[in-house]
């Protein structure tokens, strides 16, 4: 597993192109300890996916749990985290990124002599720094500590969010293809596999909870061998098919 490099790069490129994010001079990327399901649900229920983690899978094809990314308009790129993840941003071998290995073992001592260091590197010549920061607050004091010193009085804050909207809607060719195999895969499971558990809960006359539902399907849906034999009905490649959620959703009063 590694960073696809020629894609990453490229997508670097399209976004300092079109750079989204008004007279900010660089995009700053916080992600805190990894979110357990029921945060996430938390995020769902507020109708507000976190970007990070959208934007780490667009850049990286991989989630970086506790990692500071900085891609600067002139392109520039700047990571910190610990050593074992900063070798994937090593391997991809550009000459315009910058590294700071984190400190181990951590401390907040250690953390805060690097933030200052790291912040340096980011704001580099500029008289005053101009950031464009996700409003969302990541998990942990290590990546709140981050966000807490890029959004100080003496930095200028720029709100990333429609920005990352903007440039995560605009879909090459490669994606629109992913795209449409998802969508076949995606009726396939709701065809042979949500219908049929719903109508055989209503055959069966069965009383039972949406997370109950939700469980048994989520089950079904990373079962390896049932993946694969859904795939291979719809003659789609299951090693290419990874399901990240299941998600019903009903009104408030209905019951099955």
């Amino acid at each position: 597993t590694c960073i696809p490099k020629e894609q990453f790069l490229a997508r670097v490129k399209r976004l300092t192109d079109d750079w989204p994010f008004g007279s900010a001079d660089a995009l700053l990327l916080v992600a805190g300890v990894q979110r357990k399901d029921q945060h996430e649900e938390e995020h769902l229920a507020d109708g507000v996916w976190p970007q990070t983690p959208m934007m780490q899978m667009w850049l990286f094809s991989l989630e970086f749990p506790e990692c500071i990314f900085a891609v600067k308009r002139t392109g520039e790129m700047l990571v910190w985290t610990r050593e074992k993840k900063l070798k994937y941003f090593q391997d991809v071998q550009s000459p315009n990124m910058k590294y700071l290995c984190r400190t181990h073992p951590a401390n907040a001592e250690a953390d805060a002599t690097q933030l200052e260091e790291f912040f340096g590197m980011v704001k580099g010549e500029e008289d005053k720094l101009s950031m464009a920061v996700v409003d969302e607050d990541p998990l942990g004091p290590f990546a709140q500590a981050v966000v807490k010193r890029f959004t100080a009085k003496d930095v200028e804050v720029v709100n990333a969010r429609a920005g990352i909207q903007d440039i995560l809607q605009k879909k090459d060719a490669e994606e629109i293809e992913l795209m449409k195999r998802a969508g076949k895969f995606s009726c396939a499971a709701m065809q042979e596999c949500i219908i049929k558990k719903w109508q055989d809960c209503v055959d069966d006359e069965q009383q039972i909870t949406h997370s109950a539902f939700c469980t048994e399907l989520e089950e079904m849906l990373e079962d390896e061998a049932e993946v694969k034999a859904l795939c291979n009905r719809n003659k789609l490649a299951s090693n290419e098919i990874d399901v990240p959620v299941v998600l019903l959703q009903s009104g408030k009063t209905f019951d099955l």
